[in-house]
């Protein structure tokens, strides 16, 4: 028998951010060849919290507007605080 998984839910959030944010993830996203800003987002989760230089800080940025900094601590750990 062949047993289907079941389908993980997709939640989409949509946001408002400034356009050299929005800019700056895109040409992240371009420069390391990245399918999406999803994957950029990803991508810069998963290398570390802190990025340099003046296009990586407004990313950085970006994502802290996104995620508390504490959080991003937490996951990047793998010790998550449930409040």
């Amino acid at each position: 028998m062949n047993q289907e998984k079941p389908k993980q839910q997709v939640k989409t959030l949509s946001i408002r951010i400034p356009e050299d944010l929005y800019l700056a993830v895109s040409q992240y996203a371009l420069d390391r060849e990245l399918p999406s800003i999803n994957a950029a987002v990803t991508s810069l989760l998963n290398n570390g919290l802190r990025v340099t230089g003046d296009k990586e800080s407004a990313i950085s940025e970006f994502i802290l507007e996104l995620i508390p900094e504490q959080r991003l601590k937490e996951l990047a750990s793998g010790t998550i605080k449930t409040s």
